[in-house]
C-alpha cells in the first residue's frame, strides 16, 4: 500500500482510493483517516491511498494548492469514499458536502457514516437514490467493500 499525502506529487495507479471525509480542527479529536489506513493494512490492500492532508497533519485554511490536490487525485482515484462521521463543532465536514455532491453522479464512491453521526440524513438520501443502497455505518465494511 502506497500512502499519498496531499503535501506530495499525486501518484498515478490502477488500484487507488481516495478517502473523503471531515479533518478535525484540534489535536485531540480523533482522526478517523488513521482507522481507515490501519484497516485496509489489515485487509492487505495493494493500491494508492490518496490522502487529503499533508503528511505533517498541519491544517491551512484556504491552501489553493492542496485544493488542486484533492481534484487531482479525486479525479484519478479509482474509489472515493466518503466516511463522514460528523460533529459539532469539531468535525463538520462542509467541505466534505461539496464534494460529496460533485462526485455523487460519478459511480465511483462508496459512502458511510457512524450511526450518531449529526446530519447526514440528506447524503443518506442521495447515496440511496443515486446507488439503491444503504449508507455504511461501519469504516471496515465501507472500506472492504471499497477494494472488492
Amino acid at each position: 500500500m502506497k500512502l499519498n499525502y496531499s503535501d506530495q506529487k499525486i501518484e498515478i495507479g490502477k488500484e487507488s482510493i481516495f478517502l473523503a471525509g471531515p479533518i478535525p480542527r484540534k489535536n485531540e479529536v480523533k482522526n478517523w483517516k488513521e482507522d481507515a489506513i490501519k484497516y485496509l493494512e489489515i485487509l492487505k490492500y495493494d493500491g494508492i491511498v490518496y490522502i487529503p492532508e499533508k503528511q505533517n497533519k498541519k491544517v491551512v485554511e484556504g491552501d489553493l494548492d492542496e485544493t488542486n490536490w484533492e481534484i487531482n487525485a479525486m479525479t484519478n482515484a479509482k474509489k472515493i469514499v466518503f466516511w463522514i462521521p460528523r460533529r459539532f463543532p469539531d468535525m463538520l465536514g462542509l467541505t466534505t458536502n461539496i464534494e460529496f455532491g460533485m462526485w455523487l453522479s460519478s459511480s465511483k464512491i462508496l459512502y458511510g457514516r457512524p450511526d450518531d453521526s449529526y446530519m447526514n440524513e440528506y447524503l443518506d438520501l442521495m447515496y440511496e437514490k443515486y446507488y439503491n443502497k444503504k449508507p455504511y455505518n461501519d469504516l471496515y465494511e465501507l472500506l472492504k467493500d471499497a477494494i472488492k
